[in-house]
């Protein structure tokens, strides 16, 4: 009996749609805010699969948490040949159904609107079974006003912020 409940339990569990799993940001690497390159390389076979940002095909993602401080407009690059099949997409904090902002295909780069401090899943979304190595960067500009001032007064309205 425990071993047709488990088979049941796989059945199920495989043969669910991609959307209705969730995240597992538990291997997402940290990506810096200071524009300093992140390498990797596509994966074969591809890390996650899911529809993101109310697409209906299914993607493939390589996930990285990003965590500002502050508020910040963020702009995130991707270097490498793997930019005609790739876009990027940041998802606030590790819920794939929560898409901040999203790249169009053969876009290399995507600058957000200013962004809330907290953290966030970036990912590099691809449709093709690869082994193709990229470079990913991210650049944090504050958006905040008083922690942006740079006057005489600026540190001291940047304290009591």
């Amino acid at each position: 009996m425990k071993t047709l409940t488990y088979l049941m339990l796989a059945v199920l569990a495989f043969g669910l749609p991609a959307a209705v799993l969730a995240f597992d940001c538990s291997s997402a690497r940290d990506l810096p805010c200071d524009g300093v390159p992140v390498s990797n390389t596509l994966s074969m076979p591809p890390e996650v699969t899911f529809t993101h940002c109310g697409g209906t095909t299914p993607w493939k993602h390589q996930l990285y948490t990003l965590t500002l401080a502050s508020p910040a407009i963020v702009t995130l690059t991707l270097s490498s040949s793997v930019v005609g099949v790739a876009e990027l997409v940041v998802f606030d904090g590790c819920d794939e159904t929560q898409c901040v902002a999203q790249s169009p295909i053969n876009t290399p780069h995507i600058t957000t609107d200013c962004l809330p401090a907290g953290t966030y899943t970036v990912s590099v979304v691809y449709l093709v079974e690869a082994l193709i190595p990229y470079d990913l960067t991210a650049t944090c500009e504050s958006c905040d006003p008083v922690a942006a001032e740079q006057g005489e007064w600026g540190g001291v309205k940047a304290l009591y912020h």
